[in-house]
């Protein structure tokens, strides 16, 4: 294939896309939790939701890593408190 060939099959695949997300945008903003709601504390609470659900994962992996670092920590300040003999 010439390079003119695979420029324009790029750039009828890219229309495509493009053409193919706008015609689909209409749906997306008819979300009555996104973009229907009344006010702007509805939108950020949303938002804030989103973020907090993200995040959530690490929060519970790190808290399971805390603990377990700390039983570690006990047990071994445990077996030290031991007489050596």
């Amino acid at each position: 294939m010439s390079a003119v060939r695979v420029k324009t099959r790029r750039r009828t695949w890219a229309a495509a896309a493009v053409a193919s997300l706008l015609a689909r945008a209409p749906e997306a903003w008819g979300c009555p939790v996104c973009f229907g709601a009344g006010n702007d504390n509805v939108l950020w609470f949303y938002s804030l939701s989103t973020v907090m659900l993200s995040l959530l994962p690490f929060a519970i992996v790190g808290t399971i890593a805390a603990v377990v670092l700390w039983l570690r920590r006990q047990e071994g300040e445990a077996s030290s408190d031991l007489p050596q003999g």
